[in-house]
């Protein structure tokens, strides 16, 4: 190679643009992959992604926390809303249970009425 081609191959590489900056994702804003169903159970690649992605989550939502103290408030007004949150579900469950047998019920004799009104056993 003479001296001009290296002269212009160093030139050329001072001068090529520089890689412009990408979109970054938000990941703060994302709730966190649940990687307990099946389909991670099957597929060790996509567990692998999950939990990469499940990390970035986690980092930004520490960047984003002023001290581990707020981090450690956020995470315990977590909870407590989580607990009241189960509390009130299982109370409407306990709610609900009986007019869930008597929609049952119901259901049934609807569906054997018209073995009944034939054999004569119901009067109506």
């Amino acid at each position: 190679m003479s001296q001009c081609s290296i002269k212009y191959q160093r030139t050329d590489k001072n001068t090529r643009q520089k890689r412009t900056d990408y979109k970054q994702r938000n990941y703060a804003t994302r709730n966190l992959i649940d990687t307990y169903s099946e389909n991670f159970a099957d597929s060790p690649g996509l567990q692998h992604w999950a939990d990469i992605e499940n990390l970035k989550i986690a980092a930004s939502a520490y960047a984003e926390a002023q001290s581990i103290k707020a981090l450690e408030q956020k995470i315990a007004e977590k909870k407590s809303l989580f607990s009241v949150a189960r509390t009130e579900l299982v109370t409407l469950e306990y709610e609900i249970k009986p007019y869930a047998e008597l929609l049952k019920y119901a259901e049934q004799y609807e569906s054997n009425k018209p073995y009944h009104l034939c054999s004569g056993i119901v009067n109506l």
